[in-house]
């Protein structure tokens, strides 16, 4: 989920008015992470309406946390953050995004 607030008139953004990030965007989304499946790194992005303290994690489907990127703040707008994956197994895997008071996660798989 997080995917409620997807643009369905594209005239906007063709458009030569000014518009504010925060009047498109209402909720924090976190895409695929990418290459999946993985092996060394993946990248994983987010997007975020305002300002917010997150924090990205990899847990194993026992819902372990096996990696943690350190609580930030964070401005409005599109962020990517490489994940070192040479010390992890193969299988499924979880990302989450939390922050103030949304979380989002997304699954991907380490060969």
């Amino acid at each position: 989920t997080g995917d409620e607030n997807i643009i369905q008139d594209s005239s906007i953004l063709l458009s030569n008015e000014k518009i504010y990030f925060n009047e498109v965007v209402k909720t924090a989304q976190l895409y695929a992470p990418y290459p999946n499946p993985a092996k060394d790194q993946c990248s994983v992005d987010f997007l975020l309406p305002e300002r917010a303290r997150v924090k990205i994690s990899v847990s194993d489907l026992q819902g372990k946390i096996i990696w943690t990127m350190p609580e930030a703040d964070r401005s409005a707008g599109y962020h990517s953050v490489i994940i070192p994956l040479s010390d992890f197994s193969q299988g499924i895997y979880t990302i989450s995004l939390e922050g103030n008071n949304f979380m989002r996660t997304k699954k991907f798989l380490i060969e």
